[in-house]
C-alpha cells in the first residue's frame, strides 16, 4: 500500500559539544543534533484502507504544510576527542540519523535497567527526562488519555526508524463499533 504522500526529510547531524560523560567518567560524550522535518500533503489520495493509483507527486499539487523537528541525543566517545572529530566520523556515516521512539512507559536501554537493578540509578530519573511535556512543563497525554513518553536514539546507518509503541485503546474501538451499530439499526 502507498503511503499517505507525507515526506521526511533528515538534516545533516551536527555536533553541538563534548564533555565528560556524567556518568561514565573515564568516556566522554557528544551532545548531536538533527533537523527532521515532514511535509503534508496539501490532499491525500490513498488512505489507510485504499491504495491511491498515482502517486501524490503525479498530482501536481502544491504542497502542504511542513512540521520541523529538532532531536537532539547524545553519544558516548572515546576521552579527549574533539567536536571536530566527531563531527568528521558523522560526516561519513552518510545515512545516519536520529530516530525517536514514543511509549507510554519509559523507555530504557539494557544499560539504563542494569543502572536501576545496581541502585545507580531509579526509574523515576528517566520518567522524569523523557515524559513529553507542554512549553509549561505539564505531561501532555496521548489520544488516549494516557501520559506518554518519548526517546531519541541515533542509527549510524539509518536503517532503524521511528517507533510508536503507544497502546490503542480498545475501549475507543468499542465506542466506535457501537455507534456504527447504532447507525445501521436506526438506518
Amino acid at each position: 500500500m502507498e503511503n499517505s504522500g507525507i515526506k521526511t526529510v533528515f538534516g545533516k547531524i551536527t555536533v553541538d559539544n563534548v564533555k565528560e560523560d556524567a556518568y561514565k567518567p573515564a568516556l566522554d560524550s557528544a551532545q548531536i543534533r538533527q533537523e527532521v522535518t515532514r511535509i503534508y500533503p496539501s490532499v491525500s489520495t490513498s488512505n489507510n484502507l485504499q491504495d491511491g493509483l498515482f502517486s501524490t507527486e503525479d498530482f501536481g499539487l502544491e504542497g502542504g504544510s511542513e512540521y520541523k523537528e529538532i532531536r537532539v541525543t547524545w553519544l558516548p566517545v572515546p576521552k579527549g576527542t574533539s567536536a571536530e572529530a566527531v563531527q568528521a566520523m558523522l560526516d561519513k556515516c552518510t545515512d545516519a540519523k536520529i530516530y525517536k521512539i514514543l511509549a507510554n512507559e519509559p523507555i530504557l536501554t539494557s544499560g539504563q535497567e542494569y543502572a536501576i537493578e545496581a541502585g545507580l540509578t531509579s526509574l523515576d530519573v528517566f520518567e522524569n527526562s523523557q515524559m513529553v511535556r507542554d512549553a509549561e512543563g505539564d505531561a501532555i497525554p496521548d489520544a488516549n488519555g494516557a501520559v506518554q513518553f518519548s526517546a531519541k536514539f541515533f542509527s549510524k546507518d539509518g536503517s532503524k526508524g521511528d517507533e510508536d509503541r503507544r497502546e490503542t485503546s480498545i475501549a475507543k474501538v468499542e465506542d466506535k463499533a457501537s455507534l456504527l451499530k447504532d447507525d445501521l439499526a436506526s438506518g
